[in-house]
């Protein structure tokens, strides 16, 4: 697809931009005996990713840094919400600095048939939302990576693959010429950008396998604390993305119960957790 926003457009859903995806449509006859159809809907709908003022939960939002050195262009404006009416007036237009938590929300998953784009209000929590499992600019992504690490550094098969996400996203080639490392520094990058959020093919993953944790979470935004646990923990570090009641990009927090949830796009923890422990700025 060649418009970066059409890919979280209800009406494109169905598109070959997903190589493996799963589609839901909420409105099917329910499959299951107690007469409604959650079995044939997705919670990846509008509520998640909307701030309280409109009506969402607050589950997640973008780290500030993060967002502040996300490229300008149209994959940016597709990704992440800029104005934001409070109450759901289009006549009491905020940004993101004026919300109870400040963070700028992600945009791409708010689109929804219970979603009102004029005035952001949504009044339904399940929906037909697709989840891409592989889009074909992960292909394009690891395919340019894999080929520069396979040999004496990047082709032209290599530019072409990551110059084809970057031209979508609103920007220029990439600079020609790069080693091998820098071209692979450069392509996570550009996956951070491209999957910003709570996609399968999340930063996380990156960061772990290139050993650069340390130094993504050393990057988040100066005025916000880090919390440590001197006791049972569960600990969760997440790129890109910030869970506001949890005060950080890397949580650990005391728990009742030490249950794990774990899946494709993140880890967090089961809702018994008690309170964040001990600060540490």
């Amino acid at each position: 697809m060649t418009n970066f926003s059409e890919l979280w457009d209800k009406d494109f859903r169905f598109n070959k931009e997903a190589v493996f995806a799963c589609y839901f449509n909420k409105n099917m006859p329910s499959i299951w005996n107690y007469g409604d159809n959650w079995g044939n809907g997705s919670q990846m709908g509008p509520p998640n990713f909307a701030p309280g003022e409109e009506g969402g939960w607050d589950e997640a939002f973008g780290e500030i840094n993060f967002y502040n050195k996300f490229p300008a262009g149209a994959r940016k404006d597709a990704t992440y919400q800029t104005v934001y009416y409070l109450g759901n007036d289009p006549g009491k237009a905020v940004d993101y600095t004026k919300l109870t938590h400040k963070h700028p929300y992600f945009l791409k998953y708010r689109d929804d048939e219970s979603y009102d784009p004029a005035t952001h209000k949504m009044n339904d929590w399940w929906g037909s939302a697709t989840i891409y499992v592989i889009r074909y600019a992960e292909v394009l992504l690891t395919y340019a990576e894999a080929k520069a690490m396979s040999g004496a550094g990047p082709d032209k098969t290599a530019y072409d693959a990551v110059n084809e996400v970057r031209l979508r996203a609103g920007l220029k080639d990439l600079q020609p010429g790069l080693g091998q490392l820098a071209f692979r520094d450069s392509v996570i990058a550009e996956r951070g950008w491209e999957f910003a959020g709570f996609e399968p093919a999340a930063r996380w993953y990156d960061l772990i396998r290139t050993e650069t944790v340390a130094k993504a979470n050393a990057g988040r935004n100066a005025g916000k604390c880090r919390c440590r646990d001197r006791r049972t923990t569960i600990r969760i570090l997440f790129t890109g993305l910030r869970f506001p009641s949890h005060g950080s990009g890397l949580v650990t927090m005391k728990t009742k119960r030490t249950g794990i949830l774990t899946g494709p796009f993140f880890m967090y923890v089961c809702y018994y957790q008690t309170s964040v422990a001990k600060v540490d700025r």
